[in-house]
């Protein structure tokens, strides 16, 4: 299997760099780390943590910077910072930051960015600092030198996966000023590090709580729900409704579906194709409309080749503000063969039952996303199949029964949980609630996630170049291989039928020592 070679070459760049901070090479350590992480957060390979590369770049913090000036607390007010790596004009990571700093009315807020790329609208009235460094370690410099002369009482990580800076600047915070620091999951499914100098790990999910204990490095957990709105969704009168209808070309539909995610979320997987599965659906049912934002017909024409697309499926592309969308429609469906998560969940604000998969995500956390949703609505969906699932939809549309026992249930779920108040006394109790000690564990080794969704997860994010990728880092950095692992490597080739993109390259200069410890930076 491809995931041997994966694991086995994730042990030794590990190793390596453990190799590489025992022999003082710690800017070669800290480049290795940095595009291992890259690499793993990208592509899937089995790990959502390395706790030996965590304890790893904890030590090499602390040889770097051993001893600090932080600024200590002087006025009552409470300030909050939030580190990230990139923020974007589009998607759910920027938005969380935005809603938590808006909804956070007794802190004071501040952004920092470590490596902003792209040009990005943030709000006014919110002080923001940037990391213009050329290296990790520069950066991490920067980071400190700013904290220096800025105190926060909180500081909430939304960084990237492969970012560093944040543990290498942060290490010795909390000992030295008291300060808080947190760290957001925002991809529940993916690598990442971070988790090893936070005080409190915030999840979106109760699932994802059940996941971080298993596969990541042990950490205070707690969940943080999203805000919807202030109050709960009045709902706009009939006249209006049939306007919107009208001026969306939707008046003779007589049910609406909806359903919003990015492409990759319906890339077909297995037996799910979930475009041609709703187009064939929609093709007997013309009297029923699915309006889909965040894809395209380029996206369908990827997905379904041989497939028409039928008139009463709409394919809507990127809307910055899809409120009229849930406004109109008669029901939220989730997206599959992967969750759309808030996009979904944003429909039960806006009173819409929702649509679950019939399988078994292909994502880490499997059924365990469905916390989002109120459990008697989950068992109540209780189709299994393709079958059951479009017969549930077809008996529904006639006879709306689900949808009048869901309404009042989804109306008391999201005043319960999903409202302003209820999140702002979740934060609360996150910033004040003391930190519980962690039970001893093994710092020795990384924990390997074997479950069935994430065997399933391996295989959707497969990538014709996941491996050669590592093996090409692990030449790059002139790591002996073993001769098992070099078996592996030709195996891989063999089974690929393609030398291309298999790194031959690379490896004949490996071969002829092209590799030296001292072009290792500049590879």
């Amino acid at each position: 299997m491809d995931k041997n070679i994966d694991t086995e070459l994730h042990q030794t760049l590990v190793d390596y760099a453990h190799d590489l901070c025992q022999e003082g090479a710690l800017t070669d350590a800290v480049s290795l780390i940095s595009k291992l992480a890259y690499l793993e957060g990208r592509d899937y390979i089995g790990y959502l943590s390395s706790i030996r590369l965590e304890v790893l770049l904890l030590k090499i913090a602390q040889k770097t910077f051993p001893n600090s000036n932080f600024k200590k607390k002087e006025k009552k007010e409470r300030k909050v910072l939030h580190i990230g790596t990139e923020f974007y004009n589009i998607g759910g990571h920027t938005k969380v930051v935005l809603d938590w700093i808006e909804n956070d009315i007794y802190s004071n807020s501040e952004i920092l960015l470590t490596n902003q790329q792209q040009q990005v609208l943030l709000p006014e009235g919110i002080p923001k600092h940037y990391l213009k460094g050329t290296s990790e370690i520069d950066k991490a410099v920067m980071l400190r030198d700013f904290l220096y002369k800025n105190y926060f009482d909180v500081i909430v990580l939304h960084q990237h996966m492969e970012d560093i800076v944040p543990t290498l600047a942060l290490w010795d915070i909390r000992k030295k000023t008291g300060s808080i620091v947190l760290f957001y999951n925002h991809a529940n499914f993916r690598f990442s590090l971070g988790n090893i100098i936070a005080d409190k790990r915030i999840n979106f999910n109760s699932g994802d709580v059940v996941i971080s204990k298993k596969y990541r490095y042990p950490v205070n957990d707690y969940v943080l729900n999203f805000v919807l709105g202030e109050k709960k969704y009045k709902k706009p009168s009939s006249e209006v409704l049939i306007k919107y209808r009208q001026e969306t070309g939707l008046e003779e539909s007589k049910v609406i579906f909806f359903a919003i995610g990015s492409p990759y979320k319906y890339a077909p997987f297995e037996e799910q194709n979930f475009f041609a599965e709703w187009n064939q659906f929609l093709s007997k049912n013309h009297h029923c409309t699915l309006i889909v934002v965040g894809s395209t017909e380029d996206d369908f024409r990827r997905f379904c080749p041989n497939l028409k697309k039928v008139d009463n499926l709409l394919l809507k592309g990127r809307v910055t503000k899809p409120i009229v969308y849930y406004q109109i429609s008669d029901y939220i469906v989730d997206t599959y063969p992967l969750p759309a998560g808030l996009g979904t969940l944003d429909g039960l604000y806006y009173g819409l039952p929702p649509i679950l998969s019939y399988q078994e995500n292909s994502v880490l956390l499997g059924k365990a996303v469905n916390k989002l949703y109120p459990d008697t609505i989950v068992n109540y969906l209780s189709y299994t199949n393709k079958q059951e699932y479009f017969e549930f939809i077809e008996e529904e549309i006639e006879t709306k029964a689900y949808k009048k026992w869901a309404s009042p249930i989804i109306e008391k779920h999201i005043e319960d949980k999903f409202l302003l108040k209820p999140w702002q006394e979740q934060l609360e109790k996150i910033y004040a609630e003391p930190c519980k000690p962690i039970a001893p564990f093994d710092t020795t080794k990384d924990i390997l996630n074997k479950s069935i969704p994430s065997q399933k997860w391996y295989k959707f994010t497969a990538s014709p170049t996941r491996s050669f990728n590592l093996i090409i880092l692990a030449f790059k950095h002139n790591i002996p291989f073993s001769f098992k692992l070099l078996a592996m490597y030709i195996c891989l080739i063999i089974k690929n039928k393609s030398l291309k993109r298999a790194g031959l390259r690379t490896f004949v200069s490996y071969l002829l020592g092209r590799y030296k410890r001292d072009n290792v930076k500049n590879g």
